[in-house]
């Protein structure tokens, strides 16, 4: 897994949430922009053309020997159900 920074071209709220710039956890850059995009089309957020992706950075890899630069260390949860 690797954590991503999605911005999108648009992105400010009423609400004092920043949807411009948020982070994903996921496989893939594309993986992380379409969890992304699920979620800001799901609530609605943005007028359609502000939720086309502007870029992608890797910040964080799990992957020991990743190209990155900066590990990635997820937590797991005892409780989660299987």
């Amino acid at each position: 897994m690797k954590l991503f920074r999605v911005t999108i071209k648009g992105g400010t709220s009423g609400t004092g949430t920043d949807y411009h710039n948020v982070y994903v956890v996921a496989n893939d850059p594309t993986g992380a922009y379409e969890i992304y995009r699920a979620f800001l089309d799901k609530k609605d957020l943005c007028f359609s053309d502000a939720r086309e992706m502007e870029k992608i950075e890797l910040i964080a890899d799990q992957d020991h020997y990743g190209d990155c630069g900066t590990l990635l260390f997820l937590s797991v949860l005892k409780d989660t159900p299987k």
